[in-house]
């Protein structure tokens, strides 16, 4: 059985995880659009960023534009019953706890799968009906054209439940495996504003500039930086543009959206530093909702 496909545009590729391959069996992300890597112009701009052996059941075991829908119905859930995740399917809450993304909860229902590949994209579908939630869930990977990758989403409820929560992508990028430190930056069409974390495996090794983000020192392995919420000091809502840039490497990513945005965290360690915009995300029964993010690879 094939397990990945790659999609192409000139110099520009991608290598995506097909259904059914079990390489990523976690149950935190979307099992639709799993990259393994991205590649522009004889570089590397997103690769497997974790130390240790390969595990296929670890929750962050993926690379590149990684997206995350929110767990639904979990907190009414009682023990031993049935919660949604978007992109994965039905799991069971096993205990008595707030939900953990970092958890391996039991999949309950995997609903059914099927893609479409050529070339230059893939699509894949993903249907649940499972009692009071069901969907019907198409994404499509494919390049725009050299260099600009399109993720195009469509989600129809066709179930009885809302289906209320976020989407977000965690854009994990790793530029020729350039470590986050002095020379890194995000720019941002907006003066931001935020508090860094400072949990204690947290550093303070970047700062808010008027125009983004900028790290002045390296982080070390086992340690982490973090914004969890980023704003814009004149308070107007923020949109979904952004850019990554590897000074040193001369290397970024442009990253838009028409979607609306309802949070940004930055996070990073010592192998990425990832922006993660959060979309907020409503559908009635019989409600669809579209939406893009595209990705220009840059470099300089």
């Amino acid at each position: 059985m094939k397990q990945t496909h790659v999609i192409t545009c000139g110099s520009a590729s991608a290598e995506l995880v097909l259904p059914g391959s079990g390489l990523y069996r976690g149950v935190r992300f979307d099992h639709a659009g799993i990259f393994r890597n991205i590649r522009f112009r004889d570089h590397t701009y997103s690769d497997r960023w974790l130390d240790g052996p390969e595990d296929p059941l670890r929750h962050d075991n993926v690379t590149g534009p990684a997206e995350e829908f929110s767990a639904i119905g979990y907190e009414e859930a009682p023990v031993g019953g049935p919660f949604l995740k978007i992109g994965v399917g039905i799991l069971q809450k096993t205990e008595e706890k707030p939900y953990a993304f970092t958890a391996s909860y039991p999949l309950v229902d995997g609903g059914e799968r099927s893609c479409e590949a050529d070339g230059s994209s893939v699509v894949f579908r993903h249907t649940i009906q499972a009692g009071k939630w069901a969907y019907d869930y198409v994404k499509r990977v494919s390049w725009e054209k050299e260099g600009v990758l399109v993720l195009e989403h469509r989600l129809t409820n066709t179930g009885d439940a809302v289906l209320d929560g976020t989407v977000y992508n965690h854009d994990f990028f790793t530029f020729d495996d350039a470590r986050p430190g002095k020379g890194f930056r995000v720019d941002l069409p907006y003066h931001p504003s935020g508090e860094w974390r400072q949990w204690p495996d947290d550093l303070l090794v970047g700062e808010l500039t008027p125009d983004g983000i900028r790290l002045n020192d390296d982080v070390t392995p086992g340690k982490k930086i973090c914004i969890t919420h980023l704003g814009s000091t004149d308070g107007k809502p923020l949109p979904y543009r952004f850019s990554l840039v590897q000074e040193e490497k001369k290397m970024g990513v442009d990253v838009a959206s028409e979607a609306p945005v309802c949070r940004i965290q930055f996070w990073g360690n010592h192998r990425v530093a990832c922006m993660e915009p959060f979309m907020p995300l409503r559908l009635n029964s019989g409600e669809t909702r579209s939406w893009t993010v595209r990705f220009s690879f840059v470099k300089y």
